[in-house]
């Protein structure tokens, strides 16, 4: 008698187990730490090629196009900002459900004027677009240097 009932019992342990990990929330707290690496990565090797084409041709690329990166999977970069003195990019997740998970992540290099607020130059951070974000001690409602 106790059999049948252990066996429901773990089956309906594993049901609820599989419904959390499905979930929003559940993603965010077993993959989230795995999305903003992949996120900050992908900046690091943008930063890279773009150091690669300045030293080539002294001037920053314009377009994802003019280098050699395939980023990764379900990751979209874009180039916010290029100038002759630097560059500001972003990272985000393709899932539309991570993006208030995982948020969104910048790099700037080169000129000061591109900064994201309160980030050091050539290290990827990452934000949420979509609600505030405790750093510094003090919560922001709004994206850096908006």
């Amino acid at each position: 008698m106790a059999a049948p009932r252990l066996k429901i019992l773990a089956v309906a342990l594993l049901v609820v187990v599989a419904a959390v990990a499905l979930s929003p929330i559940g993603r965010s707290v077993c993959c989230l730490g795995g999305v903003r690496s992949t996120l900050k990565t992908e900046l690091r090797n943008l930063v890279v090629a773009q150091e690669g084409f300045h030293a080539d041709s002294q001037r920053y690329a314009a377009s994802l196009g003019q280098l050699s990166l395939r980023p990764a999977r379900h990751v979209q970069l874009s180039l916010d900002t290029v100038t002759s003195r630097g560059f500001r990019a972003r990272s985000r997740y393709a899932g539309v459900s991570y993006d208030e998970v995982a948020g969104v992540c910048g790099v700037w290099v080169g000129d000061s004027s591109l900064a994201f607020e309160g980030f050091r130059e050539w290290e990827p951070e990452c934000w949420y677009p979509r609600r505030p974000l405790w750093r510094f001690g003090r919560w922001r409602s709004t994206e850096p240097g908006r």
